[in-house]
């Protein structure tokens, strides 16, 4: 694998969690084909797809296809709704972690629990060209720089948490999104450390859902960030986790004892819940097992994909056109290297990564209701 955490992430709060471990990741990125329909990635824009590519050192990566911006809502399948998730494989108590690389100056971000077009998480970072100090354009209305970490339920925005800052341009930047019952955090970073280790983030969100979607899908984010034929937003190797709280190698999903270890998941009566944390294990107890609806509709989007061409027909007249005529992104992203990455097929993440998130506790923060 190209990723490993030795370690883990370990996050300060009660109880302690553990590491989270890798059990997907993705680069399987191929020049000039849209992503529409293959290895599971669907769309969520109408009008534009997205495409694989890759540098000339090897680096595989996927790119936006649109630098549209409109008014509409979620799920309504417009520009908003430019999302790219992977339909094949679910998760809930877990993390996406990937790579991008952009020279706009606009939304870039990652979705998590993601069920349909208007009821998922986000990490929504609105640009900042440079560290100039110039403003990119937000789903949410207005352009202030900031970095949001967002729930979209039956199509309304809630902003959980926000910053004042955003990420740098034209360097490959990685950015974390966890959701862990009701716990939700986001992480960015610039770049990487001298011996390859990510240090303290850049940019840390946190917040408490007391009423969190269910599990979901994965994926990335772009708002009228992408190709015009001058800038360019794409993501590299994304990586799925998945949280074992109790550090006893069952993935809190499949553990009958999620805060106590019990390799064995050993459970007398056969009720759901491990002796380990079983306060009468000897009795057949199996409660209310009724789960909760998230609710929304089953997509809240149209799901035509276009004539599949790259670079097909579009309104605004903003695309780039076919992939292989006119602007090179596998030269200008393989040249753009942030500090600290080193433009190979790959980044590795580093095992240091837990040890060096523990500073960053949960909090609850205010909510805002777009």
């Amino acid at each position: 694998m190209l990723f490993a955490l030795a370690t883990g992430l370990a996050l300060s709060v009660a109880p302690v969690h553990a590491d989270p471990v890798q059990t997907w990741e993705y680069d399987e990125w191929i020049r000039n084909e849209s992503m529409q329909g293959r290895d599971g990635w669907r769309g969520g824009y109408d009008e534009d797809e997205w495409y694989g590519n890759q540098t000339e050192s090897g680096k595989r990566y996927v790119w936006s296809n649109t630098d549209d911006g409109t008014n509409g809502s979620w799920g309504s399948g417009d520009g908003i709704d430019n999302w790219l998730v992977n339909q094949d494989y679910e998760f809930n108590d877990g993390a996406i972690l990937a790579d991008f690389n952009t020279s706009d100056d606009d939304g870039m971000g990652i979705v998590f629990r993601f069920q349909n077009s208007k009821n998922f998480y986000l990490f929504l970072m609105v640009g900042e060209s440079s560290g100039g100090g110039s403003e990119g354009t937000n789903p949410l209305g207005g352009s202030t720089i900031s970095s949001m970490l967002i729930k979209i339920e039956n199509g309304n925005a809630t902003v959980l948490d926000e910053v004042s800052d955003s990420y740098l341009d034209d360097g490959w930047r990685w950015a974390y999104l966890s959701v862990n019952d009701d716990q939700i955090e986001a992480y960015y970073w610039d770049q990487l450390e001298s011996d390859g280790s990510f240090g303290e983030p850049a940019i840390s969100l946190s917040a408490i859902d007391p009423s969190p979607h269910e599990d979901g899908n994965i994926g990335v984010y772009a708002y009228n960030c992408g190709s015009d034929g001058s800038t360019y937003a794409v993501f590299g190797t994304i990586y799925g986790l998945e949280h074992d709280d109790d550090n006893d190698g069952v993935l809190d999903d499949e553990d009958n004892c999620e805060f106590v270890a019990n390799a064995g998941q050993a459970d007398t009566d056969g009720d759901g819940e491990g002796d380990a944390c079983d306060e009468t294990p000897g009795t057949e107890d199996t409660g209310d097992s009724s789960g909760d609806d998230p609710g929304g509709d089953d997509d809240g989007g149209d799901d035509s994909t276009g004539d599949g061409t790259p670079g097909g027909s579009d309104d605004a007249g903003t695309d780039v056109g076919d992939p292989g005529d006119g602007f090179d992104y596998a030269a200008v992203v393989g040249e753009t290297i942030g500090g600290g990455s080193c433009g190979c097929a790959a980044v590795t993440l580093p095992a240091g990564l837990a040890s060096l998130l523990v500073p960053f506790g949960l909090v609850l923060r205010r909510r805002r209701t777009v």
